[in-house]
């Protein structure tokens, strides 16, 4: 693994974090912003479509492995189409603003994405 970017989980540690990772870089982050981020989705009409699906559902990363996204494209659009001004922290804005880069590159690069609790 290459680049390691911790940045969003500096002074949380010892508190639960999530790695989204591809074989070139890690973000490392405080699940307190990966939550605020996630609570954000709202289900459509047939229910919980997407990454909200698996988070919601406890499906995934939630079982204590990594989880390969199956989808990187689908889950890239559906972050971009996120209204985030109801975030509770400022700091998770940048948070999914480096997501949605790291997704962005992987696309480019054909690189695998995967997440994990740790």
């Amino acid at each position: 693994m290459g680049q390691v970017n911790n940045q969003f989980y500096r002074g949380y540690e010892g508190e639960k974090e999530i790695q989204i990772f591809t074989s070139k870089e890690k973000m490392v982050i405080w699940d307190g912003f990966f939550n605020d981020i996630m609570e954000q989705f709202k289900p459509a009409e047939e229910g919980w479509i997407g990454i909200a699906y698996y988070y919601h559902l406890y499906l995934g990363w939630c079982d204590g492995k990594a989880w390969k996204i199956p989808n990187i494209d689908e889950f890239l659009q559906q972050f971009r189409q996120l209204d985030i001004t109801n975030c509770r922290f400022e700091e998770s804005k940048k948070v999914l603003a480096d997501i949605c880069n790291m997704l962005c590159l992987a696309i480019q690069e054909n690189e695998n994405v995967w997440i994990a609790e740790g």
